[in-house]
Formats: structure tokens, sequence, C-alpha cells
């Protein structure tokens, strides 16, 4: 056993990360230091500022939070960070690459949560991509990041079969909730101590998931 508890700080935006906070909050071999997000955002009819939803949840269970356009260049922040010993930085759906300061910053190592099988639907869309393509599976990849976008390691993956009328609505919501599953699942893994096993993603079956306008 390495430690009684890993140190951990999670990034990520939307409602879509909700669920894996939720997992990291509670789990008995965590200690959540930070979640980092983007900065609150005027939305909607009335125009109204309001925050991502992970710092709305953040700010409800009293985790710390902090707020930022760049991270990479939040320099006193990221001292901050290196005093609390960070093991481990979760990324999911941030919207935000990361740069060789944050990178090399936890104990551990910073791990990327990808809503599909990687090397496939590297990007921001792979749930919309799987179904556009008609596929019969798709999956959560936990990978080890890298300067390159979705290319790093992979330490974690599950397999998700499709059905065949599933609508982009319900397979969000599968997956949202399966990131979080296959997240508590790694930790357990990742505190063991036990080395992990880590594959590399085959550069010959990279496929891409861009952003849809």
């Amino acid at each position: 056993m390495i430690k009684d508890q890993l140190n951990v700080v999670f990034m990520g935006t939307p409602d879509f990360s909700v669920p894996a906070i939720d997992v990291l909050n509670n789990h008995p071999r965590v200690n959540l230091k930070y979640v980092i997000s983007m900065p609150d955002r005027k939305s909607g009819r009335g125009n109204k500022e309001s925050s991502p939803e992970v710092i709305t949840f953040a700010a409800e269970k009293k985790i710390p939070f902090f707020q930022t356009e760049n991270i990479n260049k939040e320099s006193a922040f990221i001292e901050t960070l290196k005093k609390d010993r960070v093991d481990v930085i979760v990324v999911l759906a941030f919207a935000q690459f990361l740069g060789e300061s944050i990178l090399s910053l936890p104990k551990l190592g910073c791990f990327n949560i990808h809503t599909s099988l990687l090397p496939k639907y590297r990007g921001a869309a792979p749930i919309q991509y799987a179904l556009l393509n008609g596929d019969h599976s798709t999956g959560v990849s936990i990978q080890r990041m890298v300067k390159k976008m979705d290319a790093g390691n992979i330490v974690f993956e599950t397999p998700v079969e499709i059905s065949p009328f599933e609508t982009g609505g319900q397979l969000y919501t599968r997956l949202k909730y399966q990131a979080a599953l296959s997240l508590d699942q790694f930790i357990h893994l990742l505190a063991s101590g036990e080395k992990l096993e880590e594959r590399e993603q085959s550069e010959a079956d990279v496929s891409f998931a861009p952003t849809l306008k």
C-alpha cells in the first residue's frame, strides 16, 4: 500500500463530470484537494452569469475549487498544488490542454477519462461519432496524459455495448455514469500500489471525433 489516502485534484467542467467528482469525494482512499474548472459564463435568455456544473456541485459539497481560463498560467496556484503534494490529477471534459508544469506535478501522474476505446475517436465528440458511424460498441478509456491530445498509454478501459435504437442522450447518460464507475475501480487499483499495466496506443488505428458544429 502506498498510503492511506491519495491526494487528488479533479479538472472538469460540464454536468458529465459530476458523477466522477462524487465518486472521488466519497472514496475512502481519496483526499479530494481541489476541483478545477472554467470561469463563470453568461448564458440563457437573461444572459445571467452561471458557474460550470462541477463548480456548483463542489460549492454544495464544500469541496475547495479554483476557476481559470488557463491553468497553465496560474503560477501561484501551481505552487500551492506542489505544497499540497498532489498524488494524482484526474481530468474529464476539462476543455483545456495541460502543459508540462501540470503534467509533471502529481507523483503518480495525470489521467484523462475518455468516452471511447482509444485510439478510436480522439477528440471532443466521441459519443456522437460512435452513433453517427453506426458503431455497435464503445467504452470508457483512462489514459496517462501526455502533451498530444488523447495519445497517452491506456491504463484502464471498460467496453460498453450500444443498443440498436439508443439515442445520443441515452448513451451520454450511460457513459456519464460508466466513467464514474471506471474511475472508482481505477482509484482502487492505483491506491493498491501495484504497478499499472500500460498499453501504448497504435497510431495506425487512430481516428478523430472533432467538435460538432
